[in-house]
């Protein structure tokens, strides 16, 4: 048993140094040193001045009629509305 655990580990070590790379690992090119560019003088920002938003246009959510019920609830759209219901349901 110990005989067999030894082979295959053997089998796995030359196996593995048969897929290492042979070839060495290419360096990095080395770069010359250059000289710092000239630096200019900090310019003062400058702030925008504010400018008031533009006037939105109506949305859907703005023409949907709102009430609210005799209960007290907020209530969205047309009460007499007509209604579908459609029932996704699987039986397995």
């Amino acid at each position: 048993m110990i005989r067999q655990f030894f082979v295959c580990l053997a089998a796995l070590a030359l196996g593995l140094t048969a897929c290492a790379n042979a070839t060495p690992a290419p360096s990095a090119p080395t770069i010359a040193p250059t000289a710092m560019p000239a630096t200019r003088a900090p310019s003062t920002p400058t702030i925008a001045p504010p400018t008031l938003p533009a006037t939105p246009a109506p949305s859907a959510a703005n023409v949907i009629p709102q009430s609210v019920t005799q209960d007290g609830f907020f209530a969205l759209g047309n009460p007499s509305a007509p209604v579908t219901l459609i029932d996704y349901s699987d039986f397995m």
